[in-house]
Protein backbone atom coordinates (compact mmCIF):
# COMPACT_ATOMS: atom_id res chain seq x y z
CA UNK A 1 0.00 0.00 0.00
CA UNK A 2 2.71 1.83 0.86
CA UNK A 3 4.53 1.37 -2.11
CA UNK A 4 1.59 2.27 -4.17
CA UNK A 5 1.01 5.50 -2.20
CA UNK A 6 4.97 6.82 -3.10
CA UNK A 7 4.31 5.36 -7.01
CA UNK A 8 1.37 7.90 -7.44
CA UNK A 9 3.02 11.00 -5.39
CA UNK A 10 6.08 10.46 -7.71
CA UNK A 11 3.82 10.60 -10.95
CA UNK A 12 1.70 13.29 -9.17
CA UNK A 13 4.62 15.21 -8.87
CA UNK A 14 6.47 14.32 -12.55
CA UNK A 15 2.92 14.97 -14.00
CA UNK A 16 3.48 18.51 -12.06
CA UNK A 17 6.51 19.25 -13.55
CA UNK A 18 5.70 18.57 -17.10
CA UNK A 19 2.16 20.43 -17.21
CA UNK A 20 4.61 23.74 -15.68
CA UNK A 21 7.03 23.15 -18.80
CA UNK A 22 4.13 22.48 -21.27
CA UNK A 23 2.46 25.72 -20.18
CA UNK A 24 5.70 27.58 -20.73
CA UNK A 25 6.82 26.08 -24.09
CA UNK A 26 4.62 29.25 -25.38
CA UNK A 27 6.11 31.95 -23.01
CA UNK A 28 9.50 32.69 -21.40
CA UNK A 29 10.99 31.04 -18.68
CA UNK A 30 12.52 33.36 -16.28
CA UNK A 31 15.24 31.48 -13.50
CA UNK A 32 13.06 31.97 -10.86
CA UNK A 33 10.34 29.78 -12.43
CA UNK A 34 13.35 26.92 -13.22
CA UNK A 35 15.01 27.28 -9.21
CA UNK A 36 12.35 25.28 -7.55
CA UNK A 37 12.92 22.52 -10.36
CA UNK A 38 16.43 22.54 -9.79
CA UNK A 39 16.56 22.36 -6.21
CA UNK A 40 13.61 19.23 -6.09
CA UNK A 41 15.06 16.92 -9.56
CA UNK A 42 18.66 17.91 -9.90
CA UNK A 43 20.55 14.47 -8.65
CA UNK A 44 23.73 16.12 -7.30
CA UNK A 45 21.54 17.95 -4.98
CA UNK A 46 19.62 14.34 -4.35
CA UNK A 47 23.13 12.43 -3.24
CA UNK A 48 24.17 15.17 -1.51
CA UNK A 49 20.81 15.59 0.73
CA UNK A 50 20.59 11.09 1.15
CA UNK A 51 24.41 11.69 2.30
CA UNK A 52 23.51 14.66 4.61
CA UNK A 53 20.57 12.41 6.02
CA UNK A 54 22.81 9.43 6.74
CA UNK A 55 25.19 11.78 8.32
CA UNK A 56 22.26 13.11 10.75
CA UNK A 57 21.13 9.37 12.02
CA UNK A 58 24.44 8.05 12.21
CA UNK A 59 24.95 10.60 14.68
CA UNK A 60 21.71 9.82 16.22
CA UNK A 61 22.82 6.21 16.24
CA UNK A 62 26.54 7.28 17.96
CA UNK A 63 24.63 9.58 20.55
CA UNK A 64 22.99 6.72 21.88
CA UNK A 65 26.23 4.95 22.79
CA UNK A 66 27.04 6.98 25.13
CA UNK A 67 23.79 5.54 27.57
CA UNK A 68 24.71 3.45 29.95
CA UNK A 69 24.42 -0.52 28.89
CA UNK A 70 22.84 -2.93 31.48
CA UNK A 71 23.35 -6.56 31.76
CA UNK A 72 20.62 -8.52 33.41
CA UNK A 73 21.02 -12.40 33.68
CA UNK A 74 18.08 -14.07 35.57
CA UNK A 75 19.85 -18.20 35.80
CA UNK A 76 17.79 -21.39 37.29
CA UNK A 77 20.77 -23.30 38.36
CA UNK A 78 20.85 -24.41 41.69
CA UNK A 79 18.29 -25.44 44.30
CA UNK A 80 18.37 -26.55 47.58
CA UNK A 81 20.27 -29.81 48.47
CA UNK A 82 17.17 -31.24 50.05
CA UNK A 83 15.36 -30.96 46.57
CA UNK A 84 16.78 -34.50 45.07
CA UNK A 85 15.01 -34.02 41.63
CA UNK A 86 15.59 -29.92 41.25
CA UNK A 87 12.32 -28.86 41.31
CA UNK A 88 11.18 -25.83 42.95
CA UNK A 89 14.58 -24.02 42.01
CA UNK A 90 15.53 -21.24 43.11
CA UNK A 91 16.48 -18.61 40.52
CA UNK A 92 19.61 -16.14 40.79
CA UNK A 93 20.19 -13.09 38.79
CA UNK A 94 23.17 -10.61 38.35
CA UNK A 95 23.49 -6.38 37.39
CA UNK A 96 27.21 -6.23 34.96
CA UNK A 97 28.37 -2.85 33.83
CA UNK A 98 30.53 -2.29 31.84
CA UNK A 99 32.73 1.11 32.80
CA UNK A 100 35.09 2.56 29.69
CA UNK A 101 37.30 5.20 30.77
CA UNK A 102 38.62 5.68 27.41
CA UNK A 103 35.27 7.34 26.64
CA UNK A 104 35.53 6.40 23.25
CA UNK A 105 31.52 6.39 22.76
CA UNK A 106 32.18 10.33 23.65
CA UNK A 107 34.32 10.79 20.67
CA UNK A 108 32.57 8.72 18.77
CA UNK A 109 29.78 10.87 19.32
CA UNK A 110 32.03 14.32 18.44
CA UNK A 111 33.01 12.98 15.42
CA UNK A 112 29.64 12.06 14.09
CA UNK A 113 28.38 15.29 15.05
CA UNK A 114 31.53 16.58 13.20
CA UNK A 115 30.64 14.59 10.58
CA UNK A 116 27.28 16.02 10.41
CA UNK A 117 27.09 19.36 9.99
CA UNK A 118 30.13 18.89 7.51
CA UNK A 119 27.78 17.24 4.91
CA UNK A 120 25.25 19.97 6.18
CA UNK A 121 27.78 22.58 4.68
CA UNK A 122 28.68 20.04 1.54
CA UNK A 123 24.58 19.98 0.98
CA UNK A 124 24.27 23.67 0.84
CA UNK A 125 27.13 24.22 -0.86
CA UNK A 126 26.04 21.61 -3.25
CA UNK A 127 22.98 23.78 -3.87
CA UNK A 128 24.93 26.96 -4.21
CA UNK A 129 27.13 25.11 -6.95
CA UNK A 130 24.50 23.68 -9.05
CA UNK A 131 22.60 27.06 -9.04
CA UNK A 132 25.95 28.75 -10.06
CA UNK A 133 26.37 26.73 -13.29
CA UNK A 134 22.69 26.78 -13.91
CA UNK A 135 22.65 30.96 -13.45
CA UNK A 136 25.83 30.84 -15.84
CA UNK A 137 24.05 28.64 -18.57
CA UNK A 138 21.18 30.70 -18.33
CA UNK A 139 23.07 33.73 -19.03
CA UNK A 140 24.63 32.06 -22.37
CA UNK A 141 21.52 31.11 -23.49
CA UNK A 142 20.14 34.87 -22.93
CA UNK A 143 23.44 36.09 -24.83
CA UNK A 144 22.88 33.48 -27.50
CA UNK A 145 19.60 34.90 -27.63
CA UNK A 146 20.52 38.28 -28.12
CA UNK A 147 23.62 37.39 -31.13
CA UNK A 148 20.73 35.57 -32.44
CA UNK A 149 18.26 38.41 -32.62
CA UNK A 150 21.03 41.10 -33.58
CA UNK A 151 22.09 38.00 -36.40
CA UNK A 152 19.18 38.52 -37.84
CA UNK A 153 18.94 42.45 -37.78
CA UNK A 154 22.28 42.31 -39.52
CA UNK A 155 21.02 40.08 -41.69
CA UNK A 156 18.17 42.34 -42.56
CA UNK A 157 20.14 45.44 -43.00
CA UNK A 158 22.99 43.47 -45.07
CA UNK A 159 20.10 42.53 -47.75
CA UNK A 160 18.89 46.16 -47.90
CA UNK A 161 22.59 47.18 -48.58
CA UNK A 162 22.92 44.75 -51.26
CA UNK A 163 19.77 46.25 -52.59
CA UNK A 164 21.30 49.66 -52.51
CA UNK A 165 24.78 48.49 -53.71
CA UNK A 166 23.24 46.62 -56.48
CA UNK A 167 21.31 50.07 -57.91
CA UNK A 168 24.84 51.98 -57.07
CA UNK A 169 26.39 49.48 -59.24
CA UNK A 170 23.67 49.75 -62.31
CA UNK A 171 24.53 53.33 -61.80
CA UNK A 172 28.28 52.80 -61.77
CA UNK A 173 28.67 54.17 -58.40
CA UNK A 174 29.70 51.10 -56.84
CA UNK A 175 32.16 48.80 -57.54
CA UNK A 176 31.84 44.53 -58.18
CA UNK A 177 33.98 43.55 -55.58
CA UNK A 178 31.85 45.60 -52.98
CA UNK A 179 29.18 44.41 -54.05
CA UNK A 180 30.88 40.84 -53.65
CA UNK A 181 31.36 41.26 -50.06
CA UNK A 182 28.01 41.87 -49.20
CA UNK A 183 26.54 39.11 -51.08
CA UNK A 184 29.40 37.37 -48.54
CA UNK A 185 28.49 38.98 -45.35
CA UNK A 186 24.97 37.77 -46.06
CA UNK A 187 25.36 34.38 -46.78
CA UNK A 188 27.86 33.99 -43.78
CA UNK A 189 25.28 35.34 -41.43
CA UNK A 190 22.64 33.34 -42.86
CA UNK A 191 25.05 30.79 -42.17
CA UNK A 192 25.79 31.92 -38.40
CA UNK A 193 21.44 31.91 -37.80
CA UNK A 194 21.54 28.46 -38.37
CA UNK A 195 24.12 28.02 -36.53
CA UNK A 196 23.20 29.82 -33.70
CA UNK A 197 19.63 28.32 -33.66
CA UNK A 198 21.22 25.07 -33.18
CA UNK A 199 23.59 26.00 -30.26
CA UNK A 200 20.88 27.53 -28.22
CA UNK A 201 18.71 24.26 -28.38
CA UNK A 202 21.64 22.66 -27.52
CA UNK A 203 22.25 25.40 -24.72
CA UNK A 204 18.37 24.97 -23.37
CA UNK A 205 18.65 21.00 -23.62
CA UNK A 206 21.80 21.82 -21.01
CA UNK A 207 19.55 23.85 -18.63
CA UNK A 208 16.98 21.50 -18.51
CA UNK A 209 19.34 18.83 -17.40
CA UNK A 210 19.65 19.87 -14.22
CA UNK A 211 16.18 19.23 -13.65
CA UNK A 212 16.91 15.73 -15.24
CA UNK A 213 14.09 16.96 -17.73
CA UNK A 214 14.30 15.55 -21.40
CA UNK A 215 11.74 17.36 -23.49
CA UNK A 216 12.82 20.36 -25.27
CA UNK A 217 11.82 23.91 -23.84
CA UNK A 218 10.62 25.52 -27.16
CA UNK A 219 10.02 29.04 -25.90
CA UNK A 220 12.78 31.09 -24.97
CA UNK A 221 13.93 32.25 -21.84
CA UNK A 222 13.64 35.53 -19.57
CA UNK A 223 15.85 37.55 -17.89
CA UNK A 224 18.05 40.71 -18.91
CA UNK A 225 21.89 41.08 -18.96
CA UNK A 226 21.38 44.92 -18.91
CA UNK A 227 21.29 45.04 -15.34
CA UNK A 228 24.07 43.33 -14.05
CA UNK A 229 24.76 42.40 -10.25
CA UNK A 230 26.74 45.47 -8.23
CA UNK A 231 29.98 44.35 -7.00
CA UNK A 232 30.09 43.88 -3.37
CA UNK A 233 33.01 45.48 -1.41
CA UNK A 234 35.98 42.97 -0.90
CA UNK A 235 36.19 43.66 2.60
CA UNK A 236 32.38 42.09 2.62
CA UNK A 237 33.42 38.95 0.60
CA UNK A 238 36.73 38.17 2.00
CA UNK A 239 35.07 37.91 5.29
CA UNK A 240 32.75 35.43 3.78
CA UNK A 241 35.67 33.96 2.76
CA UNK A 242 35.72 31.06 5.89
CA UNK A 243 32.54 29.84 3.86
CA UNK A 244 34.60 28.52 0.88
CA UNK A 245 34.68 24.78 0.63
CA UNK A 246 37.92 23.86 0.57
CA UNK A 247 38.13 25.96 3.68
CA UNK A 248 35.15 24.30 5.11
CA UNK A 249 36.54 20.93 4.16
CA UNK A 250 40.23 21.76 5.50
CA UNK A 251 38.82 22.67 8.65
CA UNK A 252 36.93 19.03 9.26
CA UNK A 253 40.23 17.31 8.68
CA UNK A 254 41.77 19.40 11.04
CA UNK A 255 39.25 19.20 13.38
CA UNK A 256 38.57 15.25 12.78
CA UNK A 257 42.17 14.66 13.14
CA UNK A 258 42.42 16.46 16.50
CA UNK A 259 39.26 14.12 18.13
CA UNK A 260 40.82 10.91 17.02
CA UNK A 261 44.45 11.68 18.54
CA UNK A 262 42.54 12.40 21.50
CA UNK A 263 40.93 8.83 20.80
CA UNK A 264 43.70 6.87 20.67
CA UNK A 265 45.97 8.83 23.48
CA UNK A 266 42.56 7.64 25.26
CA UNK A 267 42.72 4.13 24.61
CA UNK A 268 45.64 3.00 26.91
CA UNK A 269 42.50 3.67 29.56
CA UNK A 270 40.93 0.22 30.28
CA UNK A 271 37.53 -0.48 30.25
CA UNK A 272 36.53 -2.21 34.05
CA UNK A 273 33.56 -4.72 33.97
CA UNK A 274 31.50 -4.72 37.06
CA UNK A 275 28.88 -7.50 38.27
CA UNK A 276 27.00 -7.82 40.96
CA UNK A 277 24.09 -10.26 42.41
CA UNK A 278 22.99 -13.33 43.85
CA UNK A 279 24.27 -16.64 44.02
CA UNK A 280 22.96 -20.02 45.47
CA UNK A 281 25.57 -21.42 48.02
CA UNK A 282 24.75 -25.17 48.63
CA UNK A 283 26.85 -24.70 51.94
CA UNK A 284 24.62 -22.38 53.40
CA UNK A 285 21.38 -23.48 51.99
CA UNK A 286 20.22 -20.01 50.66
CA UNK A 287 21.09 -16.92 48.33
CA UNK A 288 23.87 -14.68 48.99
CA UNK A 289 25.27 -11.19 47.12
CA UNK A 290 28.36 -11.48 45.20
CA UNK A 291 30.10 -8.76 43.37
CA UNK A 292 33.20 -8.75 40.60
CA UNK A 293 35.74 -6.75 39.31
CA UNK A 294 37.25 -7.08 36.05
CA UNK A 295 40.18 -4.88 34.89
CA UNK A 296 42.25 -5.95 31.84
CA UNK A 297 46.30 -5.10 32.32
CA UNK A 298 48.12 -5.36 29.10
CA UNK A 299 51.44 -5.52 29.22
CA UNK A 300 52.56 -4.03 26.50
CA UNK A 301 50.59 -0.81 24.98
CA UNK A 302 49.74 -1.84 21.71
CA UNK A 303 48.29 1.58 20.94
CA UNK A 304 51.68 3.59 20.38
CA UNK A 305 51.72 3.24 16.55
CA UNK A 306 48.23 4.50 16.59
CA UNK A 307 48.89 7.94 18.25
CA UNK A 308 51.64 8.56 16.37
CA UNK A 309 50.00 8.21 13.10
CA UNK A 310 46.91 10.43 14.58
CA UNK A 311 50.06 13.45 15.51
CA UNK A 312 51.13 12.77 12.40
CA UNK A 313 47.73 13.47 10.75
CA UNK A 314 46.99 16.29 12.56
CA UNK A 315 50.38 17.86 12.29
CA UNK A 316 49.76 16.90 8.55
CA UNK A 317 46.07 18.84 7.87
CA UNK A 318 47.62 22.15 9.95
CA UNK A 319 50.25 22.60 7.90
CA UNK A 320 47.75 21.80 4.91
CA UNK A 321 45.63 24.38 5.95
CA UNK A 322 48.46 27.34 6.44
CA UNK A 323 49.86 26.80 3.28
CA UNK A 324 46.20 26.80 0.78
CA UNK A 325 44.62 29.18 3.46
CA UNK A 326 46.69 31.77 1.78
CA UNK A 327 46.68 30.08 -1.84
CA UNK A 328 42.53 30.24 -1.62
CA UNK A 329 43.17 34.55 -0.29
CA UNK A 330 45.27 35.10 -3.20
CA UNK A 331 43.13 33.10 -6.29
CA UNK A 332 40.08 35.49 -4.11
CA UNK A 333 42.03 38.64 -4.89
CA UNK A 334 42.80 37.77 -8.38
CA UNK A 335 38.94 36.66 -9.26
CA UNK A 336 37.93 39.94 -7.43
CA UNK A 337 40.29 42.06 -9.60
CA UNK A 338 39.25 40.66 -13.05
CA UNK A 339 35.62 41.24 -11.65
CA UNK A 340 36.30 44.47 -11.00
CA UNK A 341 38.19 45.11 -14.34
CA UNK A 342 35.46 43.61 -16.27
CA UNK A 343 32.83 45.73 -14.24
CA UNK A 344 35.04 48.93 -15.55
CA UNK A 345 35.10 47.70 -18.90
CA UNK A 346 31.17 47.77 -18.69
CA UNK A 347 30.77 50.77 -17.33
CA UNK A 348 32.70 52.41 -19.82
CA UNK A 349 30.54 50.79 -22.59
CA UNK A 350 27.66 52.60 -21.55
CA UNK A 351 28.90 55.88 -20.19
CA UNK A 352 30.80 56.48 -23.06
CA UNK A 353 31.06 54.61 -26.07
CA UNK A 354 27.23 53.49 -26.41
CA UNK A 355 25.96 56.93 -26.07
CA UNK A 356 28.63 58.49 -28.53
CA UNK A 357 27.14 55.75 -30.67
CA UNK A 358 23.56 56.70 -30.68
CA UNK A 359 25.05 60.06 -31.33
CA UNK A 360 26.95 59.08 -34.10
CA UNK A 361 23.91 57.07 -35.25
CA UNK A 362 21.54 59.88 -34.74
CA UNK A 363 23.58 62.53 -36.72
CA UNK A 364 23.75 59.57 -39.65
CA UNK A 365 20.38 59.80 -39.84
CA UNK A 366 20.35 63.62 -39.34
CA UNK A 367 22.41 63.93 -42.68
CA UNK A 368 20.94 61.34 -44.08
CA UNK A 369 17.77 63.18 -44.41
CA UNK A 370 19.63 66.56 -45.04
CA UNK A 371 21.58 64.52 -48.25
CA UNK A 372 24.95 64.60 -46.62
CA UNK A 373 25.00 60.82 -46.13
CA UNK A 374 24.11 58.45 -48.64
CA UNK A 375 21.38 55.40 -47.18
CA UNK A 376 24.38 52.87 -47.62
CA UNK A 377 26.19 54.79 -45.09
CA UNK A 378 22.85 54.74 -42.63
CA UNK A 379 23.11 51.19 -42.82
CA UNK A 380 26.69 50.94 -41.89
CA UNK A 381 25.96 53.14 -38.91
CA UNK A 382 23.16 50.96 -37.99
CA UNK A 383 24.96 47.93 -37.98
CA UNK A 384 28.59 49.53 -36.35
CA UNK A 385 25.17 49.83 -33.44
CA UNK A 386 24.35 46.21 -33.46
CA UNK A 387 28.56 45.46 -33.08
CA UNK A 388 28.33 47.41 -29.91
CA UNK A 389 25.08 45.93 -28.38
CA UNK A 390 26.51 42.66 -29.07
CA UNK A 391 29.77 43.53 -27.15
CA UNK A 392 28.51 44.70 -24.08
CA UNK A 393 26.02 41.66 -23.96
CA UNK A 394 28.71 39.54 -24.14
CA UNK A 395 30.77 41.26 -20.96
CA UNK A 396 27.52 41.27 -19.14
CA UNK A 397 27.76 37.38 -20.01
CA UNK A 398 31.37 36.99 -18.42
CA UNK A 399 30.62 39.53 -16.18
CA UNK A 400 27.75 36.77 -14.50
CA UNK A 401 29.81 34.28 -14.69
CA UNK A 402 32.60 35.73 -13.29
CA UNK A 403 30.33 37.19 -10.26
CA UNK A 404 28.79 33.55 -9.80
CA UNK A 405 31.91 31.93 -9.86
CA UNK A 406 33.20 34.38 -6.81
CA UNK A 407 30.44 33.92 -4.65
CA UNK A 408 30.51 30.67 -5.22
CA UNK A 409 33.98 30.83 -3.35
CA UNK A 410 33.08 32.67 -0.85
CA UNK A 411 29.86 30.86 -0.20
CA UNK A 412 27.07 32.88 -1.36
CA UNK A 413 24.03 32.43 -3.46
CA UNK A 414 24.53 33.37 -7.27
CA UNK A 415 23.09 35.88 -9.47
CA UNK A 416 19.07 35.12 -10.23
CA UNK A 417 18.29 37.93 -13.09
CA UNK A 418 15.79 40.40 -13.23
CA UNK A 419 12.31 39.39 -11.87
CA UNK A 420 9.86 38.37 -13.70
CA UNK A 421 6.97 39.86 -11.56
CA UNK A 422 8.38 42.41 -10.80
CA UNK A 423 9.07 43.53 -14.82
CA UNK A 424 5.84 43.37 -15.50
CA UNK A 425 4.97 45.60 -12.26
CA UNK A 426 7.26 48.15 -13.91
Amino acid sequence: MLLKITLLAILFISTLNTSFLEAHKSNPLSFEDIIPLILENNIDIKLSKINMNKSQVSYKQKSLWRNPTVDIDWDNWGGSKDTANKEDLESTWSFSKSIDFSQQGHFSKKIGRLDKIYHEKIFDHTQRETLSKASNTFALILKMQSDLNLAKKRSVLLEEMLAVATKKMKAGRCSEVELLSIQALLAEGKINILEAQENLKIKKHKLERFWNHDAKILGSVYGTLENIPPLPSIDDLKNSLDNNIEIIKMKYDIKKASITFDLEKRKVLPTVDLKIGTRFLQESDQNTWVASLSIPLPLFDQNQNAIKLAKIEKKANSLDFEMNNKRIEVSFLEQYQHLKLLLRKINIMKEKIIPLNLRALHLTHKGYHQGAFSYFEVLSAEKKSFDVQEKIISFAAQYIKKYNNLMLYVGKDPYVYGSKKSKEKE
